[in-house]
């Protein structure tokens, strides 16, 4: 019976230990992984114009780190960076993807708000999904009925719909 409890009394310590290492080993990870963004978002923003290559550098390093830390404060951060460059790159369906990620999954995020508004204006200017790009607008005045840009927001929604010549008509009646 004595040689069972010590039998089980080392199986727990290697259990304890190995946990341990995996958790010094997520924290290195994560460090490195934060240290390469830096690097490269400093590569990337020293230059005038985007540099391709250097953008699609930090949509890997920004991917590495929200696969590798789903549920860590700044995997928010880092899809609403990859989605900025990913629309400077004309990556339209990445940028829909990580803003969708942001409104669905990281509701405290700072710029959760902000996230909602671009992902209509994804849809409306990118996309031409006029009833997606309604859908996350009134999703944004329900959730901020109250902000500056929610005035906005129902004067885009009751020109979603019309087209060019309407449109123009429209502000040619408010101009009289």
């Amino acid at each position: 019976m004595r040689k069972v409890f010590v039998i089980f009394g080392v199986v727990l310590l290697v259990l304890a230990c190995k946990n341990k290492s995996n958790d010094i080993s997520k924290t290195e990870l994560r460090t490195d992984i934060i240290n390469e963004i830096n690097l490269i978002e400093r590569d990337l923003h020293a230059d005038l114009y985007l540099d391709y290559d250097k953008a699609k550098n930090a949509l890997n390093a920004y991917d590495k780190f929200i696969n590798a830390f789903p549920n860590d404060s700044l995997s928010a951060e880092y899809l609403f960076r990859s989605a900025e460059i990913a629309l400077a790159l004309n990556n339209v369906n990445l940028a829909k993807t990580n803003l969708a990620n942001i409104v669905y999954n990281y509701k405290t995020y700072v710029n959760y708000e902000l996230s909602i508004f671009y992902l209509a204006h994804t849809f409306q200017n990118h996309l031409f999904d006029a009833d997606s790009a309604k859908f996350y607008y009134e999703k944004y005045l329900n959730e901020f009925p109250d902000t500056d840009l929610a005035e906005e927001i129902k004067s885009i929604i009751e020109t979603l719909y019309l087209t060019d010549v309407e449109l123009i008509r429209s502000f040619e009646k408010m101009n009289e």
